[in-house]
């Protein structure tokens, strides 16, 4: 009988170690910045001298069809595992007002929407290279979209390929 390796062990560690790097960096690509929790200390551009966005205002209610994001959100506040099951893996139509706004790997948006004092909200991601006027969201501003629910990714809530609607 030989005697044992070393490799299995080497193996393993490095196994864990790749895994708790991609759940790092799975974090911290889901969770807000503190510097980006508010729009005044965005590093985004000043938006003050670009014209008025072509991108919907605020209203009170979703149009006929969407869902509304504050409901959506508040649901899963409430009962994660019942959210889940209802809209995980389903595509939505999804209204809602804009209360973050954070720029991602290359032109990808991570945008909250329906965040109120005991939820975080929705987070949705945009990408922005394929939908030039997403680019012109701003917090308080009031969206439509059509998104692909991912479900709870990192216990949060989140929306994926999703496209602007009229």
């Amino acid at each position: 009988m030989s005697p044992p390796t070393a490799s299995p062990l080497i193996k393993a560690f490095g196994l864990a170690a790749v895994l708790g790097g991609m759940l790092y960096v799975g974090h911290a690509w889901l969770s807000p910045r503190p510097d980006a929790a508010t729009p005044e200390a965005s590093s985004a551009p000043d938006r003050s001298a670009v014209a008025e966005p072509t991108v919907p205002t605020p209203a009170s209610t979703p149009p006929p069809g969407h869902l509304n994001a504050k409901e959506v959100a508040q649901a899963y506040a409430s009962d994660r595992e019942a959210a889940n099951a209802r809209f995980k893996g389903q595509r939505m139509q999804v209204h809602g007002v804009v209360n973050q706004i954070e720029a991602g790997q290359g032109q990808v948006l991570l945008v909250t929407l329906g965040a109120g004092e005991s939820h975080g909200g929705l987070r949705a991601v945009i990408d922005g290279g394929a939908q030039p006027l997403a680019r012109q969201a701003v917090v308080g501003q009031s969206l439509n979209l059509d998104c692909l629910n991912q479900g709870l990714l990192m216990a949060e809530p989140v929306l994926s390929d999703c496209r602007l609607r009229p």
